[in-house]
């Protein structure tokens, strides 16, 4: 749910990321997962952060649940916990506690919010 509210607030505000294509880079629309932590800092701070070249138009979130670097903190632990479930080696079926599930569940329910209120 975060990465498609941050790619649907990237594309509304004119956010673009680098990309190298056939050995030109271009500047586009398309985020990858991996570039979701430096969207949604681009997207807080109206500032450029690793591929995003062009942070757009963002008007940034000033009252949100979190602030800049927490939320790119966050959204990078969102990452990393979908890249360890979809590849991941694990014997556990779920190897988080429902606890921890709920813990991050309320982190991407807060980065929703807060990206909701650019829209």
């Amino acid at each position: 749910m975060v990465y498609a509210v941050a790619t649907f607030a990237g594309g509304r505000h004119g956010v673009k990321a680098i990309h190298v294509r056939r050995g030109r880079r271009i500047a586009d629309q398309t985020f990858s997962h991996s570039e979701l932590p430096a969207l949604v800092y681009a997207l807080y701070t109206g500032l450029k952060k690793d591929s995003i070249e062009k942070p757009g138009g963002s008007p940034g979130i000033g009252a949100g649940n979190y602030d800049e670097h927490t939320a790119y903190r966050h959204a990078n632990m969102l990452v990393q916990l979908r890249f360890e479930a979809d590849y991941g080696p694990t014997d556990a079926v779920e190897p988080y506690g429902t606890a921890e599930a709920d813990g991050w569940l309320r982190v991407a329910k807060n980065l929703t919010q807060d990206l909701e209120g650019i829209l």
